[in-house]
């Protein structure tokens, strides 16, 4: 079935469809918290029933008066299409019974309210934290493809792991989540009744469709671990066939992490050059995101730390490019991507920072490369927070860092509070603390400026604190991050003018600097430019800095267009 897209109501901005049977053990929790979304924006909630025989009919009715019946043809597609051919929104998103949306909905409910936002986006993902045992102590955490602004055409396709027929950018990428309990079972009987649910309607489609990686790729998802490697191995054999297939990268990505986790270390790297030089360059999957780092930690082994900082810097770049929407997110399904996330960003730019400070003549055996050892671990994001790629912090004080979270909460003085504590670990309790504030950038923007200016240690604070902000911007409704960005800017020039002798600091020497300390200096000579009424100069200088700092990049183009 098609779905007729109806004109959009300009009193719905969006519509939330779910289909649902026989789901009156969890759907009351389900929907309550997704009324707090719902009550928040201007939206509509349409329920399709395929057959329920127990009171979920009812349930749902307390929630909306759109509940429709639909008699079930054996297609996910199908029914999710009549809750679309139903909707009235702008925008279109659909969750499942067994979805828990998370208690902090604010970056949803502040893009979906804020028109210039949702004119900047033609779709948008959530995170879901798949619970994978009953007591919720086990999870993996990955994106879903769930909303999308609606456009004639649209429909559901697939009978089975059903998903939008397009998932145009650019892409907003919230970091709010759903809890999904939907294979937290609690019986090996429940567990093996989904899995043949599951493998039955695959394979029926698996006989319309032979060779359909997709498809292929969800079996062997169900599969027993005795039974998976003779099916990846035909699978990997169609991939070399069909490379331009979109779910043939997932296929390679997955032999190349099972590569990586043999220790084959020179075929990893062979793989993945195998993997992005028919991108041409233009890596923009967000498989990426992940094989740039499982590049550099490959390389990092192999004893090669100056190819691996360039890995890692590449896949800086590439996140700019997934904060800013422009990553595809086609083939995804095999693998979970993880280095999407924000503490994964966190984890990577840690061992970058810690790679550089053993290039610069630090001590290999502190040198913790905390981004990940596993790849398993590393695409696989489980668990809560003790995995073994979480990155080292021993060395931050507990103490230190609860007086310095305190400080940014309680919006008080900081300096008493940092005056003891080392530069380095001042920026490591910082990066802690990124990983610990969900609202980092928010509390950023909110900490009062003026306890900046008490010393260059204070300056030290601001900075870093904004560096770590600016890296989870994507949270932040546009006019709160381009605040977010020239406030980063104005700090680190200020901080590059007070701690080097300006006499002695030149643009041929600001290769021997962190990027950080290059675009302060940068920001200032533009600055001056600007105060002098020289635009073209301003624009020069800009220019300079987007060559020379191209982690910036974002926020340099935004002070180029905003001219």
């Amino acid at each position: 079935m098609k779905a007729r897209i109806t004109k959009s109501n300009s009193d719905i901005i969006l519509s939330v469809g779910m289909i649902v049977k026989n789901e009156e053990k969890g759907l009351n929790k389900c929907l309550t918290a997704l009324k707090r979304l719902l009550d928040a924006v201007p939206s509509e909630l349409i329920i399709v029933d395929t057959g329920s025989a127990d009171k979920t009919v009812e349930i749902a009715k307390r929630f909306t008066s759109h509940v429709h019946h639909f008699d079930w043809v054996g297609s996910f597609s199908a029914a999710r299409n009549v809750s679309l051919e139903h909707s009235r929104g702008e925008w279109f998103m659909y969750i499942d019974a067994d979805d828990i949306l998370d208690n902090d909905i604010s970056e949803m409910v502040e893009f979906f309210n804020d028109e210039r936002e949702r004119r900047r986006y033609n779709s948008a993902t959530y995170m879901t934290q798949d619970y994978t045992v009953p007591d919720g102590s086990e999870w993996i955490k990955f994106t879903q493809f769930r909303i999308v602004k609606r456009f004639p055409g649209l429909k559901f396709v697939h009978t089975i792991h059903e998903e939008f027929s397009d998932m145009p950018h650019p892409q907003k990428n919230f970091k709010t989540f759903a809890h999904h309990w939907g294979y937290a079972f609690e019986s090996e009987e429940a567990r093996e009744a989904k899995r043949q649910r599951n493998l039955t309607a695959l394979n029926k489609e698996l006989g319309k469709n032979p060779g359909d990686l997709r498809i292929a790729a969800h079996i062997w998802q169900e599969l027993f671990d005795e039974e998976k490697a003779a099916h990846f191995s035909s699978m990997l054999t169609t991939a070399r066939k069909q490379p331009d297939n979109p779910y043939a990268m997932g296929v390679f990505f997955r032999n190349i992490s099972q590569l990586y986790d043999a220790g084959e270390h020179e075929k990893v790297i062979s793989s993945i050059d195998e993997f992005i030089k028919p991108l041409k360059g233009k890596p923009k999957n967000m498989f990426c995101l992940d094989l740039y780092v499982l590049r550099a930690l490959t390389l990092f082994k192999q004893g090669k730390p100056e190819e691996a900082k360039e890995a890692y810097e590449a896949y800086f770049r590439l996140y700019k490019e997934y904060i800013a929407g422009n990553l595809s997110p086609l083939g995804v399904g095999i693998v979970p991507i993880t280095y999407s996330e924000p503490e994964k960003y966190a984890a990577a730019k840690a061992a970058y920072d810690e790679l550089l400070w053993k290039l610069n003549g630090g001590s290999q055996n502190n040198l913790s490369l905390s981004a990940g050892t596993s790849m398993n671990v590393a695409v696989a994001s489980v668990g809560s927070g003790t995995a073994e790629n979480a990155p080292d912090f021993s060395d931050v004080c507990e103490n230190d860092r609860n007086a310095v979270l305190a400080a940014i909460q309680n919006n008080t003085d900081i300096t008493e509070v940092i005056r003891d504590i080392k530069g380095d670990k001042l920026s490591r309790i910082i990066e802690k603390l990124a990983q610990d504030i969900h609202d980092l950038p928010q509390k950023a923007l909110g900490y009062n400026e003026q306890f900046f200016f008490t010393g260059v240690k204070n300056l030290l604070f601001g900075v870093t604190l904004y560096e770590r902000a600016v890296t989870q911007a994507g949270r932040l409704p546009w006019h709160e991050r381009s605040v977010l960005y020239r406030n980063f800017a104005r700090y680190a020039a200020l901080y590059t003018a007070n701690v080097y002798n300006p006499e002695l600091l030149n643009e041929t020497d600001l290769d021997t600097l962190p990027q950080t300390h290059r675009f302060g200096f940068f920001m200032g000579a533009a600055q001056k430019e600007l105060d002098a009424g020289n635009k073209s100069g301003y624009i020069a200088e800009l220019k300079k800095a987007l060559t020379s700092c191209e982690g910036m990049a974002d926020i340099i183009k935004l002070f180029i267009e905003e001219l």
